[in-house]
């Protein structure tokens, strides 16, 4: 074997040894990967809110099948804006703006759970799982665990909650509770249930999410803003963009 033969005494140390990255370099380097990160998580973000809204949009379009069915089976649909049962909703149009105190899709959910069949498997189907929640009796929190109406009604005591819209939750991607609204006309004589007015009117019952702001804003002042009304206030042009992000089941196709 051919010994190893010793480097001249004169060899640069360059030769023998890898040349590092000078700080120009690693500025480079550095600009480069700041420049990728500044423009994917952006667009990653982007993906997600529009996930999101995906699952949102299913979610509507699931409860927007299930009161057909619903209607298709009782001849009805449930109607919060009734005078015997409105006691059972808010009535506060300050309240109602608020969709954490809003309790119009657990009266939906309260009814048309009960009706079991078809009606109870298109709500727990169409819905994200972790985003349906049930109070059972003596509980002070919300379960994902969600009983059905034939073990309600073998129980006095679950049966009771279970027909309690307080005890029912159905939250959207964003974590704030849907909306049912039974009718909205915006009709001033007295047809219309005040506390919808801040909703686009429809003569069909409808599902709506707040979006992702988690705000109502106001539907009608929305519409004057696109119409390029002029005489809005300032507070009228905020209820207009916060009611720009919401979602509801009679747009979805």
């Amino acid at each position: 074997m051919k010994p190893c033969e010793p480097q001249p005494e004169n060899t640069p140390l360059s030769a023998t040894r890898r040349r590092g990255f000078s700080l120009m370099e690693l500025l480079v380097v550095i600009s480069i990967i700041a420049l990728l990160v500044g423009i994917s998580v952006p667009a990653a973000i982007k993906m997600l809110g529009r996930a999101d809204v995906s699952k949102t949009r299913a979610t509507l379009n699931a409860l927007a099948a299930a009161i057909d069915e619903y209607k298709l089976k009782t001849g009805a649909v449930p109607d919060h804006t009734d005078e015997d049962i409105n006691n059972l909703v808010v009535s506060d149009e300050d309240e109602a703006n608020d969709p954490e105190k809003d309790t119009t899709i657990g009266f939906f959910l309260s009814r048309g759970m009960q009706t079991g069949g078809s009606t109870e498997k298109m709500i727990r189907s169409g819905v994200a799982r972790g985003s349906l929640k049930f109070k059972r009796p003596g509980d002070t929190t919300f379960s994902s665990d969600v009983p059905d109406f034939a073990a309600a009604s073998s129980d006095p005591a679950l049966l009771q909650a279970y027909l309690d819209p307080e005890n029912w939750q159905l939250h959207d991607a964003w974590d704030t509770p849907l909306r049912y609204a039974a009718k909205v006309s915006h009709d001033t004589s007295g047809g219309a249930f005040r506390d919808d007015d801040y909703l686009p009117a429809h003569p069909n019952p409808f599902f709506a999410s707040a979006g992702p702001d988690g705000e109502w804003g106001d539907a009608q002042m929305l519409r004057r803003m696109l119409d390029g009304d002029g005489s809005l206030s300032d507070d009228d042009l905020e209820d207009a963009k916060e009611a720009q992000d919401n979602i509801y089941s009679f747009d979805i196709e």
